[in-house]
């Protein structure tokens, strides 16, 4: 009995013996979005399970995305290179401010055992920058019922650290939004990290007498 290999087409490389050339590949679509065009919570109907932003013009270039018009305010911050999978999709919302010039390239698929190797790999230079920082090791008390600005939005922020007191009595509540029904619970010594440029704010629900005390930290491009 004859043995069957696989012919390639007229410029095709030969498929490697037990490769899976002869399989068929997994489908990406791409969207092109202009930066210079401001968007507040812009709904775009895109479905998949794996979303990733292949180009930018440059690595400043940078755009939220959200999976829900609810948690839009606390989108994912994409810019070349940024990628999610595992999260099942039907639709995104875009949020950006006006950066003239600027696009970025969106793609996205709905294959399970889609990888990217090399995310960011679309530029042929990388910018290497040592970050500063600004940040309050001293504690700083909020008392009962009362919110206060951690830190007002920051561009050019890498990261910002919010710790509690481990003396508190009482529990405090942090994200870029609080008030008595929303917030991320922060108990007495423990931290936070945001890798968002929103402003972040935080908490102490208690009706009445005990106050709290917190502390920041902040890395800045």
């Amino acid at each position: 009995m004859g043995r069957i290999f696989l012919v390639p087409f007229e410029g095709e490389a030969r498929p490697e013996f037990g490769s899976d050339g002869d399989l068929q590949q997994p489908l990406i679509r791409t969207i092109s979005v202009d930066l210079s065009v401001v968007r507040d919570k812009q709904e775009l109907e895109i479905g998949g399970n794996f979303i990733w932003c292949a180009e930018a013009t440059d690595n400043a270039a940078n755009i939220s995305v959200s999976f829900a018009r609810e948690t839009a305010d606390q989108g994912i911050t994409f810019k070349s290179g940024t990628r999610i999978s595992g999260i099942a999709f039907s639709r995104v919302f875009l949020t950006n401010a006006a950066q003239s010039g600027k696009t970025l390239t969106i793609s996205y698929s709905s294959d399970p055992l889609l990888q990217i190797d090399n995310p960011a790999g679309d530029f042929s230079s990388v910018e290497l920058t040592k970050p500063t920082t600004a940040g309050s090791n001293v504690d700083q008390s909020l008392a009962a019922a009362t919110t206060a600005t951690v830190k007002a939005a920051t561009p050019t922020r890498r990261r910002l650290v919010v710790e509690a007191d481990l003396d508190n009595t009482v529990d405090l509540y942090v994200g870029p939004t609080v008030s008595d029904t929303q917030g991320l619970r922060l108990t007495p010594g423990a931290q936070m990290e945001f890798f968002t440029t929103v402003a972040i704010s935080i908490r102490n629900k208690t009706a009445s007498g005990a106050s709290a005390n917190w502390r920041y930290f902040e890395e800045l491009d």
